[in-house]
């Protein structure tokens, strides 16, 4: 029994709770329907101010002020919050652009100086110009070789049969 009551423990605040919140919507509602029916009653031809605003009081408060509303100076707005992330964007993406403007003309200086040594070069002796491309290639002789290294360094014989593989 002292379980059920631990488990039960504040069911009653709760149940009068959700009766004031019953009654603080339905009065919302009420008053959000007030311009509908204002207007329901111009098109009928009756006169519209006859309709009564929604007064009353839920727990000894006034309808309105029962849910406490957040401050309107809360400290953030989502306009200046906006306005920044924009400046910001703008200033990256401006230096972005610059960054981008200094590697093109990095890279136009680098191909004008390339085609100025290429036009040195080619007055040079052709066979200059080959050697050095073929130096630069690296050539294996068998690219899918793993092991067998006595081979290569002159050891032809292979004691063991399982280094053969």
């Amino acid at each position: 029994s002292k379980r059920k009551k631990c488990a039960n423990m504040g069911r009653s605040k709760r149940r009068k709770n959700s009766t004031f919140r019953k009654k603080w919507h339905s009065m919302l509602d009420n008053h959000w329907a007030t311009q509908q029916k204002m207007k329901i009653k111009q098109l009928v031809g009756e006169d519209p101010n006859t309709v009564q605003p929604v007064s009353g009081d839920v727990d000894g408060r006034d309808w309105r002020s029962y849910f406490a509303q957040p401050l309107k100076t809360s400290g953030f707005s989502w306009k200046e919050f906006a306005r920044r992330v924009e400046t910001i964007q703008y200033d990256k993406n401006k230096s972005e652009n610059k960054e981008m403007k200094q590697n093109v003309r990095e890279l136009m200086i680098k191909k004008r100086n390339e085609k100025f040594q290429d036009n040195k070069n080619s007055t040079n002796d052709e066979q200059t110009s080959k050697t050095n491309h073929e130096s630069n290639d690296v050539v294996m002789s068998n690219p899918y070789k793993t092991v067998n290294n006595d081979a290569q360094n002159g050891n032809d014989e292979i004691d063991d049969e399982d280094e053969k593989w």
